[in-house]
């Protein structure tokens, strides 16, 4: 993740929002699920392509 996307984040957080901070921390946590998840999309893709040769 890099510190434009957590600047963005940070951006985007609501103006009513009732705790910032949880909201900042929980949307890192998301993102780093969602970078995790495409990395794996990506390593099964590879390990297809590469046994299917």
């Amino acid at each position: 993740m890099t510190s434009q996307e957590v600047i963005d984040i940070i951006s985007r957080i609501p103006e009513d929002c009732q705790s910032p901070l949880a909201y900042l921390l929980q949307s890192l946590e998301n993102l780093k699920e969602e970078r995790r998840l495409e990395a794996k999309i990506l390593a099964h893709k590879r390990a297809q392509s590469y046994y299917e040769s």
